[in-house]
């Protein structure tokens, strides 16, 4: 309360206290808009436009630099394959009632699914897995063969998101664009304009005139879960880009260093202009002078000569600045420091389980708000869709659910133990276990029912050891 708070308090009470009232509220806005105080913040700049303005202006810029960092780093790629080993793995297994569906869905997904005939379906879902981390999209193209040889005519393709074409923005007939990505009069996305082949495919003649083609015949994977309304996606790996490209060269010019440390260096001091290394001798002298140094060497040295010996000074500190700028690489690339590294000099048994815990709680958002949905769901409907008109199965039924990757035990022993109480206690069922570490329960009961040995290897219980007893 100031001088003049007190003189207006002394005539005015009620009007006193809501001048300080007032005051304590503008000093409360005051402290909260801190961060736009243009006093911090002088070379910040953010943009104002919208997601797809920001996006659409820099993609291929940091979508190229995003893949060659991938390529040539080792921690990125260490990364981005721990990514795509737990969100994929070797598959992801739709659960289905009809047997006769499994069977079809397993024989397709394993020879027929690929268009390059070359990987199976899994390998595909890892290979777009991965280009949405590396590219921040990828594209997904069903193509429907008239091939009687093929028990469900329909074949995947994989495509680079460089096949969308960018420079398709504004109105048309059919609506409008947004990079690529076409729009009707509602703003329903309908359909994509690609190019035939690869903009930078230089072995082959390029034909740069997209098409369009239809939404139903495309799989756009991007993380979508970002801002409202965006229509393309962005590298995952952008905010660590700056990071890993200035270690990298942090780390070469301290191998240079080392290398310069390393090298044995001699200055030789002298008077005479004769005697610099490199210029030969004098007709007729006896000592021209030495540019070698050998063991257990004598050596006398002429009046004004003397020699120096190269002393680099070592740098300190190079394992810790290491260590915490690829904690902030780890971090911007959504794994741990241990998991990008593989080094666990720093972590214990609980410290390692806490960490495993979150990353899997990430990766299971990941599975079942993205991946699920935006590529399992789209590629399974269109499979019953082509195999119901073919004829190979007698209604169009999606399936229950769907098993993700098999989850490794850290402690078998301890965690064995507490999903048995966990199924014990009626908290879990035996099926939503087997599910959660990524086996099939109908194909795990029915190999335990077909082991002969089953029974001979089942444990004792503890009213049969007491009674042996």
């Amino acid at each position: 309360m100031n001088f003049v708070d007190r003189i207006v308090g002394a005539f005015s009470p009620a009007a006193g206290i809501r001048r300080v009232f007032e005051r304590k509220q503008y000093e409360a806005v005051q402290r909260s808009m801190n961060a736009a105080k243009p006093a911090r913040s002088t070379n910040w700049k953010p943009g104002t436009g919208s997601i797809n303005s920001e996006i659409n202006s820099g993609l291929h810029i940091v979508r190229n630099r995003s893949r060659d960092l991938i390529l040539n780093n080792g921690y990125l790629k260490k990364a981005v394959k721990t990514l795509v080993s737990n969100r994929v793995g070797t598959g992801i297994i739709p659960k289905w009632e009809d047997p006769k569906v499994k069977a079809l869905w397993d024989y397709w997904s394993k020879y027929e699914a690929d268009y390059d005939e070359v990987l199976s379906l899994n390998a595909r879902l890892a290979q777009l897995c991965r280009g949405e981390i590396e590219s921040g999209e990828i594209l997904l193209r069903f193509h429907v063969l008239d091939d009687p040889k093929l028990k469900v005519p329909l074949q995947v393709q994989v495509l680079e998101s460089d096949h969308l074409d960018s420079f398709k923005t504004g109105r048309n007939e059919m609506g409008f664009a947004i990079a690529g990505v076409q729009f009707n009069d509602r703003g329903k996305r309908i359909g994509y304009w690609l190019f035939k082949t690869h903009p930078g495919e230089y072995t082959i003649p390029r034909d740069m005139v997209s098409e369009f083609v239809s939404a139903e015949f495309v799989l756009h994977f991007f993380d979508a879960m970002g801002r409202p309304n965006q229509v393309r996606g962005f590298p995952a790996l952008s905010c660590a880009i700056w990071k890993v490209n200035d270690l990298d060269e942090y780390q070469e010019a301290h191998a240079v260093r080392k290398k310069i440390e390393a090298c044995f260096a001699v200055f030789v001091t002298s008077q005479q202009n004769d005697m610099r290394i490199g210029v030969p001798g004098v007709a007729g002298q006896s000592d021209p002078g030495l540019e070698d140094i050998g063991p257990g060497m004598v050596h006398y040295l002429r009046p004004g000569e003397g020699v120096d010996f190269s002393s680099p000074t070592p740098s300190d500190g190079y394992e810790e600045t290491t260590r915490t700028e690829l904690r902030a690489i780890a971090a911007g690339s959504e794994v741990s420091y241990e998991q990008m590294t593989g080094d666990y000099s720093q972590v214990n048994f609980t410290s390692g389980r806490m960490g495993k815990l979150e990353f899997r709680q990430q990766t299971e958002q990941y599975q079942e708000l993205l991946f699920l949905p935006m590529v399992m769901t789209r590629i399974v409907r269109m499979f019953v869709k082509v195999a119901y008109l073919r004829g190979a199965i007698t209604k169009q039924e999606m399936p229950l659910s769907f098993t993700c990757p098999r989850v490794p035990l850290l402690d078998v022993q301890k965690e064995a133990l507490g999903y048995k109480t966990l199924q014990d206690q009626r908290v879990l069922s035996r099926h939503q276990v087997q599910r959660e570490l990524g086996y099939d329960p109908e194909e795990m009961d029915a190999e335990i029912r077909g082991d002969d040995l089953a029974p001979q290897l089942q444990p004792q219980t503890k009213a049969a050891t007491d009674e042996e007893t």
